[in-house]
């Protein structure tokens, strides 16, 4: 057991009537996505079991780098999760104790194309060291890390006065997602991160011409090597 993202999410209906749902998962606008922050509560509950370590794995190509190389050539291995997007690789530098970002170069600019990875495969990316703004030292101990991006949705419908959950769409495994029933118009979702990342949920509420509302938990994971 571990202590980790255990959440329920508690927000109201109340400002969603006025909107106009133009097809299905039709998003929010900026402003009652901002509304809608205002108005819900997220809750830390009780320890989750990991029950999916290592769900995204990073590896590197050697255990042991010269001072001397230009790239370091990376796996990403989604080896048991949702559909994920690996963004931006960088490094980190034991120093003092601790670790620590190793410094990019000032006003340096990055861009790729977005790739998902699927459970049971394998991307390649690679750690550029010429945009860095020291080579690496002899003996000093460097950590490769990587974000990957998930995007989970799950469906519940506004039943008079009740929040009613909408079978199978919820998500289970890696990470739980689902819509609990409510007796009032109050929403409660249910998250939980089976893994053993650091996850940091980003709610979103969507809502569909078939009166179906949707909701998306854009979860960005650290994953070290």
């Amino acid at each position: 057991m571990r202590k980790d993202l255990f959440c329920l999410l508690l927000c109201s209906f109340c400002a969603l009537p006025q909107l106009k749902a133009q097809d299905i998962d039709f998003p929010l606008s900026r402003r009652e996505i901002e509304k809608y922050e205002s108005r819900f509560k997220l809750c830390r509950q009780a320890d989750v079991a990991i029950t999916h370590p290592d769900a995204y794995l990073l590896r590197t190509s050697k255990a042991v780098y010269p001072d001397t190389v230009k790239i370091i050539n990376l796996s990403i291995i989604n080896r048991n999760a949702p559909p994920t997007e690996p963004q931006y690789p960088w490094l980190m530098v034991w120093e003092k104790g601790k670790w620590v970002r190793f410094p990019f170069k000032p006003n340096i600019s990055f861009t790729g194309i977005g790739h998902l990875l699927t459970q049971g495969k394998t991307f390649p990316e690679e750690i550029h060291l010429s945009a860095y703004q020291n080579p690496l030292q002899s003996g000093k101990r460097y950590q490769a890390n990587i974000y990957v991006s998930t995007d989970l949705d799950t469906y519940c419908i506004l039943d008079g006065q009740k929040i009613r959950p909408v079978s199978g769409t919820e998500h289970k495994e890696a990470f739980t997602f689902r819509v609990l029933e409510s007796a009032d118009d109050s929403l409660r979702i249910l998250f939980e991160n089976h893994t053993n990342l650091t996850v940091v949920p980003l709610f979103f509420p969507s809502v569909g011409s078939d009166e179906e509302y949707m909701l998306h938990p854009l979860k960005i994971q650290n994953v070290r090597m």
